[in-house]
């Protein structure tokens, strides 16, 4: 036998093609998916919600940082300070806008544009940015976490 011969006797053919059986289950599941997706737009069932409620206190904010690492809130329509939480303070709150404030960077937004913090009549605590859409559930993150932007609303005025 030739060398060449040799080499083609101990070739191998392979079917590549995916078995009948895994390509009916994907199949499957994309229909599945379909028909589950039509009966939740048709009847509602399943549907996520937003149970946030209708707004019965508001206020618009802005957020600076100072030279020695305090936040200061401010009323957005008046300019007033309502809050300064100093170095190593507010934690929490330091936090959540920065994350605001990063999807504001990337959505090429700058710092000026206000945030609205809404409490609803279900008593729920909101943070939103009208800038990028982004709204922030605070009660998700605990009493204590909430109550730090609860106090802003303290002795404001129903929805200004």
């Amino acid at each position: 036998m030739t060398h060449l011969a040799e080499a083609n006797a101990h070739t191998h053919h392979h079917d590549m093609r995916p078995p009948k059986a895994l390509l009916a289950a994907c199949f499957g599941l994309v229909i599945f998916a379909l028909i589950a997706t039509a009966f939740v737009r048709i009847t509602g069932i399943g549907e996520s919600r937003d149970a946030g409620g209708v707004a019965v206190e508001s206020l618009a904010l802005t957020f600076t940082d100072r030279p020695d690492g305090a936040v200061i809130a401010h009323d957005a329509e008046t300019g007033e300070v309502i809050k300064i939480w100093e170095p190593l303070e507010g934690g929490f709150v330091r936090t959540t806008m920065r994350a605001l404030a990063h999807s504001r960077y990337k959505a090429g937004v700058g710092a000026a544009p206000e945030f609205i913090l809404i409490r609803t009549d279900s008593d729920r605590l909101l943070l939103q940015d009208p800038t990028t859409g982004k709204r922030v559930s605070l009660e998700a993150f605990g009493q204590d976490n909430e109550e730090a932007f609860a106090v802003l609303l303290e002795g404001r005025e129903e929805l200004r």
